[in-house]
C-alpha cells in the first residue's frame, strides 16, 4: 500500500503541468531532440515556448535545419558540449525514444511529447479510478510486477520516459506463464507471424499454433511465416462473435482495429466458435494484441477460459480502462488465475527500424528497443 501511495503522490507532483511551470520559472535551458522535417520544427518550438520553457539547442542526427531560431547540435558534438540542458524533450516515439538512456548518463530527463494535450484528461479519468487501479496492483504478488505497474500508471501524468519499468525477456515469453512444450497456441494479432514462428518453437513438434491476422494487406506475410514454419494463419480477427464486420486501417501497419464504419472489412471468429469448429480438446496459451478489442474477444474466449483455463498474455494498453477492466473480467471466469504485469520496449530487431537505423544503434552502444506506452501484458496462469 506505501508504494501505492507513493505513486499517487508522484502521479500528482511531477505531472507535466507541474514540471512545465516549474521550467518556466526557473528558465532551466532544455533541449528538443529533433528528427522531423525543417517544416513541422516551429509547431514544436511554439508548443514549448508558449509554456514559457527555455530551448537552448535542438539535438538531431545531424541533418540542417534552415532558419532555426536556436542552435542546432549533432548528437555526435552533443558528448562533447560543455553545458548540457536539464530535460530533453522528444520529438518522436520512434528511433529518438531509443536515445532515453543516451541522454541519462548525463543525469538529463527525456520527455516524450506524445499526447501533451490529453494529459490532464487522463489525470482525471485515473484519479477517478484509483480505487480500480489499486485492485489491479495489490493482484500482482511480485516485486517486479508491482514495479512496472506503477511505472507505467505514474508515466501518464509526467511523460518521463524514465518512470518505464521495462522488462528483460521477449514480449509474450515471461517464464511460468509462457509457451510449453506440446502446447495450443491461440495468438491473436499476429501481424507478420514472426511472433506465431517463436510460439511454435517453444511448443516444439508436438504443439500447435493458430495465427490470426485480420487485416488483409499484412496477411501475405504471415501466411508465408506459416507456410515456412508449419503454424495455421487464418485471416480474421478475434471478437466477441463470428461475424463480418468493418475496420480502420490507419498509418500506422500494426494498429488496424475494428471499428463500425471503418474503412476495411473483414471476417472476425470468436475464439469459443473456432474451438468447436475445429474440434480442439484444449487450448494452452492464449495470446491477444488486437488493438482495444481484447476485452470483446474475452468475452467471445469466456467458455475456452472457464473450461481450459489457459495461460495467457493480453495487452493492456489500448484503453486506460484495459489496466484493469481485463483483469477483473478474467479473474470474474477464473478466481483461480494468478496475474504478473510486465511493460515491454518495442523489439525493432526484425521490423519498424531499417538497417542503417539499426547500424546507428549500434553505434551508441544502444539496443533494438524503442521505450513507449504501449506493449503492456497482463499474464494469467
Amino acid at each position: 500500500m506505501k508504494e501505492f501511495l507513493q505513486a499517487v503522490s508522484d502521479f500528482h507532483a511531477k505531472r507535466l503541468s507541474r514540471v512545465f511551470r516549474l521550467l518556466a520559472e526557473t528558465q532551466m535551458p532544455c533541449g528538443l531532440f529533433y528528427v522531423r522535417g525543417a517544416e513541422e520544427l516551429p509547431t514544436f518550438l511554439q508548443f514549448l515556448t508558449k509554456r514559457g520553457i527555455h530551448v537552448t539547442m535542438i539535438v538531431n542526427f545531424g541533418q540542417p535545419l534552415p532558419d532555426s531560431p536556436v542552435p542546432v547540435v549533432s548528437v555526435r558534438k552533443f558528448a562533447a558540449l560543455g553545458a548540457k540542458p536539464g530535460i530533453m524533450f522528444i520529438s518522436d516515439g520512434g528511433l529518438p525514444a531509443c536515445f532515453q538512456p543516451y541522454f541519462a548518463q548525463w543525469g538529463i530527463d527525456s520527455l516524450y511529447l506524445e499526447h501533451p494535450d490529453r494529459i490532464d484528461g487522463l489525470i482525471e479519468y485515473y484519479d477517478a479510478h484509483l480505487l480500480d487501479l489499486y485492485e489491479s496492483y495489490a493482484d500482482y504478488q511480485d516485486a517486479a510486477s508491482r514495479r512496472a505497474f506503477l511505472g507505467a500508471m505514474v508515466h501518464v501524468a509526467t511523460c518521463n520516459i524514465g518512470d518505464f519499468r521495462l522488462a528483460p525477456e521477449p514480449q509474450y515469453f515471461l517464464e511460468g506463464f509462457t509457451v510449453r512444450p506440446g502446447d495450443i497456441v491461440i495468438d491473436g494479432g499476429a501481424f507478420d507471424g514472426v511472433t506465431s514462428r517463436d510460439f511454435l518453437a517453444a511448443a516444439g513438434p508436438s504443439g500447435k499454433v493458430f495465427a490470426f491476422e485480420m487485416d488483409g494487406e499484412n496477411f501475405p506475410a504471415c501466411a508465408e511465416n506459416a507456410a515456412k514454419y508449419g503454424f495455421v494463419a487464418e485471416n480474421m480477427g478475434l471478437a466477441e462473435k463470428t461475424q463480418t464486420a468493418s475496420f480502420q486501417r490507419g498509418e500506422n501497419v500494426t494498429a488496424s482495429c475494428m471499428v463500425e464504419g471503418g474503412n476495411r472489412t473483414a471476417q472476425f471468429t470468436s475464439i469459443d466458435d473456432y474451438v468447436a469448429a475445429r474440434g480442439l480438446s484444449r487450448v494452452d496459451f492464449i495470446k491477444m494484441d488486437i488493438e482495444g478489442a481484447e476485452l470483446a474477444a474475452l468475452h467471445g474466449a469466456a467458455q475456452t477460459i472457464a473450461r481450459c483455463k489457459p495461460r495467457m498474455a493480453i495487452c493492456v494498453y489500448h484503453k486506460p480502462e484495459d489496466m484493469w477492466v481485463l483483469q477483473r473480467y478474467i479473474r470474474s471466469l477464473r478466481p483461480d488465475y494468478t496475474f504478473a504485469f510486465r511493460h515491454y520496449p518495442v523489439d525493432v530487431t526484425e521490423y519498424l527500424c531499417t538497417d542503417s537505423e539499426r547500424a546507428l544503434l549500434r553505434s551508441y552502444g544502444l539496443p533494438y528497443a524503442i521505450p513507449g506506452s504501449g506493449e503492456r501484458v497482463l499474464y494469467c496462469r
